[in-house]
């Protein structure tokens, strides 16, 4: 997921940082593009040991070597839903829980 966030600031046709990648759609019900962004729980770090391995992941992932898993996807989904927009794209990979996609 972090990868795909990274992909679409890469992009022309996303937002071109971060954090307005992430928060794309949360002002509007139903359009969350990152569902956790939306989900009505508060942001608070309560378990440090697992907030530092984020962070080192974070930084990891800014450098572009480390984008090969997901094939440039820019768009994912659980395995547990269907979308009908990922009729449209390309998929990608499977990774555990989750399908990747990119436009074709």
């Amino acid at each position: 997921v972090g990868e795909v966030i990274i992909n679409r600031v890469i992009s022309q046709s996303f937002p071109n940082s971060i954090c307005r990648v992430v928060s794309e759609g949360s002002g509007r019900l139903n359009a969350c593009q990152f569902s956790y962004n939306c989900d009505g729980k508060l942001e608070i770090i309560t378990e440090q040991d697992i907030y530092k391995r984020i962070v080192k992941l974070s930084r990891v992932l800014i450098e572009p070597s480390a984008r090969v898993l997901t094939g440039g996807a820019t768009f994912y989904h659980a395995k547990a839903v269907s979308p009908s927009w990922a009729k449209k794209f390309k998929m990608t990979r499977e990774i555990g829980r989750h399908v990747f996609y990119k436009l074709p």
